[in-house]
């Protein structure tokens, strides 16, 4: 299941039944007992991907083999997304009547009479949801809600440790991409020093010398050769 943000209020909805499977996640054991409390059908338990707003399926279980929904496709637009954005408390719905819930992919497939729907905070950042159904239409008695929320309460704080480490994973890829690509200019404008006469190992200080000089990186000095090498291109043109 992945539900991504398109901008402008919109949602794109993907279930993949591949990513399922008990040994996926380590809480497994407290959704299972979730599950028996609230005589549920099935749980779904969705996580936040930090790069985009973008909810992907972490775990699903129940009575019925959450790999028979297979693969299908939804789109929230507007005032749908609105809210499924804004959640921020535990919600006892009728999920074949809810504007939000009533086409996501569980609703769909077993035709739950009702949905305990928990967003998993990590402060005012939504780190993912957990989707409680089963097909009885009676509301969840307090002490199933309770239980439920207490539940979520207690898989927010693997989700943020995973949620951290997702981000220091982006931010190195990040600087070994802003490192490569500096290297990809410094290289560029050696060859154009080259071009001109110098030696590797000439341009190669030159531009170090000038950085140094100058104080700033070697990468904006290369910018530099490159620019006026380009200039000097389209003035010959």
């Amino acid at each position: 299941m992945i539900i991504t943000d398109h901008g402008a209020g919109r949602l794109q909805v993907a279930f993949d039944a591949a990513t399922l499977g008990d040994a996926t996640f380590a809480a497994a054991p407290l959704i299972h007992l979730a599950l028996s409390s609230a005589k549920a059908t099935a749980a779904f338990l969705y996580q936040a991907d930090p790069p985009v707003s973008r909810l992907a399926l972490k775990f699903a279980t129940g009575s019925v083999p959450a790999s028979s929904i297979g693969r299908l496709a939804v789109e929230f637009t507007g005032e749908r997304a609105r809210l499924l954005r804004g959640l921020r408390t535990i919600v006892d719905l009728e999920p074949l009547t809810d504007p939000v819930f009533e086409k996501f992919p569980e609703v769909l497939q077993y035709r739950f009479g009702r949905l305990l729907v928990t967003p998993l905070l990590h402060g005012e950042r939504m780190l993912g949801l957990l989707t409680v159904g089963r097909i009885a239409p009676e509301a969840f008695e307090p002490v199933e809600t309770e239980g439920i929320s207490s539940l979520a309460h207690a898989l927010a704080a693997p989700l943020a440790n995973e949620f951290l480490q997702a981000k220091v994973r982006l931010e190195r890829v990040s600087e070994l991409e802003r490192k490569l690509e500096e290297r990809k200019l410094v290289e560029r404008a050696k060859g154009i020093l080259q071009e001109q006469g110098a030696t590797e190992e000439a341009a190669y200080m030159s531009m170090r010398q000038t950085s140094r000089q100058r104080r700033v990186l070697m990468c904006e000095v290369a910018r530099e050769i490159i620019a006026a090498k380009e200039r000097s291109f389209r003035m010959t043109a």
